[in-house]
């Protein structure tokens, strides 16, 4: 069975300003438990999420739980863009408008294509400067900023599921097996399995996985599986033993040793935690 962890990126309201975004040696997958912002300002940027690729165009907005892992395949040498992890408790708190809310927490990659550029570029510009401060007061100015863009952009008719495209990563073997653990992660798998699926030696995949996405195929798929328990936790009722097994885990002793180290919580404070983010309803809660 594949289920050992391996820690994420912490979580927590950050701010990333990429100007230029200089060309990665290899990319790197990454998660976190935060919903994602990113405001492409020039070029555009091909992101790899699960088994689908999209590409992030110039004057869009793209939002997205980023649970799943997820990693920059290529970009233009011109490219500029800012990113923005707002944790998830906030984005509950504020009851966003569905068309937002519910289409991010069940895992889409939400696309606002040619926004207003300019007043997003200041926008996002002004959030940015905000958190890089430090300063608590211009956090909370900065989470105000960003509660007022989401709202904002609710009341957009140009919302889209963001479209995938059929760029490569660099490496076909590579993607298949992505795809396959995508499709099988629910399933009891081992890495002769996955690496069976493109010919290659148990040994040659795991080195091969590991120099395209940063990241070895035991990490990426027990991440996977995590971020399917997290997105089950928060939007249904089922039994967290009923999780564990949607979620591919062989038993709930693994189940909970992965998500406490990849979370560095338990499954049922996790769930508790976020549903009494999602229920407080006036400021001061």
């Amino acid at each position: 069975m594949i289920d050992r962890p391996e820690r994420v990126e912490p979580s927590g309201l950050r701010s990333f300003r990429h100007f230029p975004f200089p060309q990665p040696e290899m990319p790197a997958a990454h998660s976190h438990n935060d919903i994602e912002l990113n405001f492409v300002v020039a070029g555009n940027i091909t992101y790899r999420f699960g088994s689908s690729q999209t590409i992030f165009q110039a004057g869009s907005v793209y939002i997205f739980w980023a649970t799943v892992p997820h990693f920059i395949v290529q970009h233009k040498a011109e490219t500029r863009f800012f990113a923005v992890h707002l944790p998830v408790a906030n984005f509950l708190q504020w009851r966003l408008p569905s068309k937002i809310s519910q289409g991010v927490l069940r895992g889409d990659l939400l696309a606002f294509p040619r926004c207003d550029e300019e007043f997003s570029r200041l926008l996002f510009e002004k959030i940015h400067r905000h958190i890089q401060s430090g300063d608590d007061e211009e956090k909370t100015i900065a989470l105000l900023e960003i509660e007022a863009c989401l709202r904002t952009l609710a009341l957009s008719s140009s919302a889209v599921e963001a479209d995938p495209v059929s760029a490569q990563m660099g490496n076909d073997s590579v993607d298949q097996m992505i795809s396959f653990m995508i499709r099988h992660f629910q399933e009891a798998l081992s890495v002769a399995q996955i690496a069976a699926v493109v010919h290659l030696h148990p040994n040659y995949a795991m080195q091969l996985f590991r120099k395209c996405t940063g990241r070895t195929i035991v990490a990426y798929l027990t991440q996977y599986r995590v971020a399917h328990a997290q997105q089950l936790l928060l939007t249904s009722d089922m039994s967290i033993s009923d999780i564990a097994l949607a979620s591919g885990f062989s038993s709930l002793s693994r189940f909970y040793a992965a998500f406490r180290e990849i979370c560095n919580d338990s499954p049922k404070h996790y769930r508790r935690s976020l549903r009494e983010a999602r229920e407080v309803r006036e400021w001061g809660e």
